[in-house]
């Protein structure tokens, strides 16, 4: 039976009435700004190559099975993204999660030669199914800052003595009612009291403590409730997790030859241009097609509005490439500048970037 508070829970309940609305502002998924000073410190290329993978998963044209990303965090790092003075629905839910994961006790533990991600990847493998007793639920219909609805399956686990959140982020297309309608089948299994929401705005902020009955794997249990096959399949395969285990190390490669000049760009049209080239190895790489979406917008998009598409194939990031000043262009590739409703000659030489070589 679920525990549940007999007052219900409107949009506003909890956001107040300065809730932030839904963002229509654009951002870019694979955002290179980030990489640089991320927590007072330059990012790992082992933590941008996940990001990338992360996000080429997500991003890629593809069924909605094959765009699930497996995701492990160290509780501690998740704490980081908490964000108490904001309003934004997914800052709400975030702080949720972490409070339900500083008191959920894992009931799955196990060592690993590293705390990497990738070799806890590789222990979850066989345990992908397993019931872990205890999960959380977010159920996000589309709006704020993405385009689809989301769904994301938390469960806690031990690894070397240390709490992780393990789970799994998928985006879908259901729709609002939908959405309320799987929250409403799992009320029945919620794991304390909640205070229910009864709209969207107010399920965009309310992720819900489960508890999954004994003798259920994960899959069948969430496939009772929220009715998606071809998801909790995919998830059961254990394909997700070797797809994305194998899809990192090539990503890894990539960024190790290139993590210098990923670090080193200082304007943002230096970040669209990297980003953009990144983009470009990357469905090469894999074999993808990318878009722009719920994840964010593509750097490749990004420059296409500005009007400089052609530079993507030269240029500084992969050495192969034709040195830019034997291309015409509306942008100086070494800093960025416009050319003033003009493109650059071939041989024009930048004074801004001989100055600060």
């Amino acid at each position: 039976m679920s525990r549940q508070s007999l007052k219900g829970k409107g949009g506003l309940s909890r956001a107040g009435k300065n809730m932030v609305a839904i963002n229509e502002s654009p951002h870019i998924g694979l955002d290179l700004s980030k990489y640089v000073e991320w927590e007072r410190r330059t990012k790992s290329p082992d933590e941008i190559a996940w990001d990338i993978a992360y996000f080429s998963r997500e991003a890629r044209k593809a069924p909605f099975a094959q765009r699930i990303n497996a995701i492990v965090i160290g509780l501690d790092k998740f704490g980081e993204l908490v964000k108490p003075e904001s309003n934004l629905a997914t800052d709400l839910a975030t702080s949720e999660v972490f409070e339900w994961a500083k008191q959920t006790v894992p009931v799955i533990s196990f060592s690993t030669d590293t705390n990497s991600t990738e070799d806890i990847l590789n222990k979850m493998l066989p345990l992908v199914d397993f019931n872990p007793q205890s999960i959380m639920v977010w159920l996000s219909p589309k709006g704020e800052i993405y385009q689809e609805a989301r769904i994301n399956v938390y469960q806690t686990i031990e690894v070397n003595g240390q709490k992780y959140l393990f789970f799994w982020s998928m985006p879908s297309s259901n729709t609002d009612e939908e959405c309320l309608t799987f929250y409403k089948n799992l009320l029945n299994y919620a794991a304390e009291e909640v205070s229910i929401a009864k709209d969207t705005e107010a399920l965009r902020i309310s992720p819900l403590p489960v508890q999954i009955p004994p003798g259920e794997t994960l899959t069948d249990f969430l496939d009772k409730q929220i009715p998606l096959p071809e998801i909790w399949e995919e998830i059961a395969s254990r394909k997700i997790i070797k797809d994305t285990i194998t899809e990192f190390a090539a990503v890894r490669g990539l960024v190790l030859s290139e993590y210098d000049r990923i670090i080193s760009r200082k304007t943002e049209y230096e970040n669209l241009l990297v980003g953009a080239r990144l983009e470009m190895a990357v469905k090469e790489m894999l074999n993808i097609e990318l878009r722009s979406g719920a994840h964010g917008s593509l750097n490749q998009n990004a420059l296409s509005e500005l009007g400089t598409n052609h530079l993507l194939t030269t240029g500084r990031l992969f050495s192969e490439g034709a040195n830019l000043s034997t291309r015409e262009s509306v942008h100086c590739g070494a800093c960025g500048e416009y050319a003033k409703g003009q493109k650059f000659a071939p041989g024009f030489k930048c004074t801004k970037r001989s100055q600060n070589d």
